[in-house]
């Protein structure tokens, strides 16, 4: 009633979907009918993405993750081809399998403290020696003293060509 929950996407969705200002959570499974969609802008208020929310949305290769997104579920893209992932600071947690069957090449986060990450939240199939993982300044420690280690290169700084001078 007061639209700061998106229960479901419109289903058959293709292409570009900007989910509305107001919301704040998005719900498990909201886009398990979009195997269309391409493209998803999150709003500047989204604190929570849900269990299994983009699960198998095998045609999802950008996403634009606002920086008070604090909670990205279980499963919630697994199954996606996003390749470049930036977060922000207030990112908190990655559920399990979140990112299982992807095919990421870089991802950043603009965070000190490194979220916890659930059992294999990136995934066990895709191939990490050619993931890049960019931190803070001064951060790599802490990265490396967690369950980050499954990205065998660090980087601190925003070292990325994809990112210069602004995030996405």
């Amino acid at each position: 009633a007061d639209a700061t929950q998106l229960i479901v996407c419109p289903t058959g969705k293709a292409g570009k979907y900007v989910v509305p200002a107001s919301v704040q959570t998005i719900a498990p499974a909201a886009f398990s009918s979009c195997k269309n969609l391409s493209e998803v802008v999150l709003p500047a208020q989204l604190k929570v993405i849900e269990d299994y929310t983009f699960y198998e949305c095998w045609g999802l290769a950008a996403v634009t993750f606002p920086d008070g997104l604090e909670t990205i579920g279980k499963y919630a893209f697994d199954g996606s081809i996003l390749q470049f992932l930036n977060f922000g600071k207030s990112l908190k947690s990655i559920g399990d399998h979140a990112f299982d069957r992807s095919s990421m090449v870089e991802v950043m986060i603009l965070g000190s403290v490194p979220p916890e990450l659930g059992d294999m939240a990136f995934g066990n199939e895709m191939d990490m020696a050619y993931t890049r993982l960019y931190v803070p300044v001064g951060s790599r420690a802490k990265y490396k003293n967690t369950g980050w280690t499954i990205f065998p290169t660090i980087y601190e700084g925003n070292k990325s060509r994809r990112w210069t001078g602004s995030r996405r």
